[in-house]
């Protein structure tokens, strides 16, 4: 069975000993058996929801030359990047979209923006935000930007490393902006565009 085929079809566990159910489902079953209203609390989390996303979606972390980070010369790094984006994400198929977020000191005054060859766009993240926050961000912005379109091979380039692995992530994030790029994600793919 291929990789995402497992948690394609992987369903949580109701129990983890026989004699010792999950959090996830005693917490259903309490709020069943007390007729506990949902209509004013957020729905707890299915991880099924979250491990799809990543088969169509995927991200790539390396460059196709061979560049030492540690002794590399700036326009050395600049080739190898526009080299990989070419051979990897070819203009005439791919819509390119560049995110960016920053921070003033890297811990206050966050912001973030996008472009595209069809748009431009940059907000103001927060007065307490980070470079990461920033980052998540800026991706959330291209995420919605992409569901009012109808492109289906989109490539977005995103500069932070931490932002990258946290919104691919195979589990649902504790963080509110990086759960929601999880969705948008999942829903993009539940509408065949991914």
């Amino acid at each position: 069975m291929r990789h995402g085929d497992f948690w394609r079809n992987y369903n949580p566990a109701d129990r983890r000993l026989k004699s010792q159910l999950t959090f996830l489902h005693v917490t259903k079953e309490l709020s069943t058996d007390f007729d506990i209203p949902s209509f004013n609390r957020q729905s707890l989390l299915e991880t099924g929801e979250f491990i799809r996303h990543l088969s169509p979606a995927c991200y790539n972390l390396d460059l196709v030359l061979p560049v030492n980070r540690r002794s590399y010369i700036e326009t050395e790094l600049r080739m190898a990047a526009v080299a990989t984006i070419g051979e990897r994400f070819s203009e005439t198929h791919w819509l390119h979209m560049y995110t960016d977020g920053s921070a003033a000191g890297a811990n206050r005054n966050a912001s973030a923006g996008v472009y595209s060859r069809y748009f431009s766009l940059s907000r103001a993240v927060g007065a307490n935000c980070t470079n990461y926050d920033g980052e998540v961000a800026a991706v959330h912005m291209t995420l919605t930007e992409v569901g009012k379109g109808d492109e289906r091979s989109i490539a977005i380039f995103i500069d932070s490393q931490a932002a990258i692995l946290a919104i691919s992530s195979v589990r649902p994030s504790r963080n509110g902006p990086v759960l929601d790029c999880q969705r948008i994600i999942n829903s993009l793919i539940n509408n065949g565009r991914m």
